[in-house]
């Protein structure tokens, strides 16, 4: 059968390459939802990862030249040699992003990995990956082409966004200066490279697209949120918040502030929040966001109080002053008649078991009503 340039471009062009009389060459992009299984486009529900991998191909024969020192070597292509160009995937929104960028050939700048907002290949042309071949590798290549060669691979990480969109990855810049985009080695098999030829005709990208779809809305609800706490210093404060199975993302905050985790909060991200050696700068109220595809619910509030015991002249702050008081009540070690504030867990001394909770308050500094 005979196939046409234009029937050949067709056919490219729906991802399905065929060998012709005719040639066709260029970048192919793909996706896949599982790393493994690759298609021009792929449909996936808002918040999904969806794979994408880079690669060049050409059906034989391809013409390509290569002049060197004046003298000019043509043949046809027998294997990929070189990309100079970047990428552009038109379509994310905001909160999306490409990660994990790997590069799949065998040598090659890490310049075609690096990630500028929507674009691919650095802020210039110069990222590049190379295919590097010895001699008697390329001798067994004239009569068994390598047709198609694997750049680069990454990842498409999707926000919750509910609105049905397409995602198109794409090539954005080929070549640069005099330098070309594409270059092949030639069927001389003596490791001449060049582009394809004018012969050739111009090159057919095949572009991915993502079919982003909004996913089944479950709402979420809220079956209960329970606080284990004594409201004692240093006794674990524990909040675990019952939510239903749609919600899938969390994050808590006390008095309406974003919390993160650190030395002494765990948990910020999941259903149940701890803090260890609790002060009175923890006292407030909690409460857990839950997103879903639907959107977002906040829990009822949480309202946790822990006393200020270290403030010893009720000044509002737990300072120096507070610790020349304790330090005086803790050189003595037992309490004087009459009331002894320094006796934080009163057990009638001022000994080693008081000295963590005023020194929990006291790098507190502030002390919460």
């Amino acid at each position: 059968m005979f196939f046409t340039r234009t029937a050949v471009l067709s056919l490219a062009a729906t991802g399905s390459l065929a060998t012709a009389t005719d040639a066709a060459w260029g970048l192919r992009f793909e996706v896949s939802k599982d790393g493994t299984t690759w298609s021009p486009s792929v449909n996936v529900i808002e918040g999904e990862t969806v794979f994408f991998r880079m690669s060049s191909y050409f059906t034989p024969p391809t013409p390509v030249s290569s002049t060197a020192s004046n003298v000019t070597t043509n043949g046809n292509a027998i294997a990929w040699y070189r990309f100079v160009g970047r990428t552009i995937v038109d379509g994310l929104v905001a909160g999306e992003s490409i990660q994990n960028m790997v590069r799949l050939s065998p040598a090659g700048g890490t310049q075609l990995l690096v990630v500028n907002g929507n674009i691919i290949g650095g802020t210039d042309t110069r990222s590049f990956a190379s295919q590097i071949l010895f001699t008697n590798v390329l001798a067994t290549l004239v009569n068994n082409p390598q047709t198609s060669s694997l750049i680069y691979k990454g990842q498409i990480v999707l926000n919750a966004d509910p609105q049905q969109r397409d995602i198109v990855i794409r090539n954005f810049v080929f070549g640069a200066a005099s330098t070309p985009g594409l270059q092949y080695f030639l069927s001389t098999a003596d490791g001449k490279v060049g582009p394809p030829t004018a012969a050739a005709g111009g090159r057919t990208d095949l572009i991915a697209t993502i079919h982003v779809n909004p996913g089944p809305c479950d709402p979420i609800s809220v079956n209960s949120v329970t606080l284990d706490s004594e409201g004692l210093l240093d006794q674990p404060i524990i909040i675990t918040a019952d939510v239903s199975a749609a919600a899938d993302r969390f994050l808590w905050h006390h008095n309406g502030v974003p919390m993160a985790n650190d030395s002494r909060i765990s948990g910020v991200t999941t259903k149940v929040l701890t803090i260890l050696h609790p002060n009175a700068i923890d006292s407030g109220s909690y409460t857990l966001r839950s997103r879903s595809n639907c959107g977002e619910l906040f829990t009822a509030a949480v309202d946790v109080s822990i006393p200020c015991t270290a403030d010893l002249n009720s000044d509002a702050f737990v300072n120096d002053t507070d610790f020349v008081i304790f330090a005086l009540a803790y050189a003595s070690l037992n309490c004087p008649p009459g009331p002894c504030p320094a006796d934080l867990n009163a057990d009638g001394v001022v000994d080693d078991l008081d000295f963590p909770s005023f020194a929990s308050q006291y790098n507190a500094l502030l002390c919460v009503p």
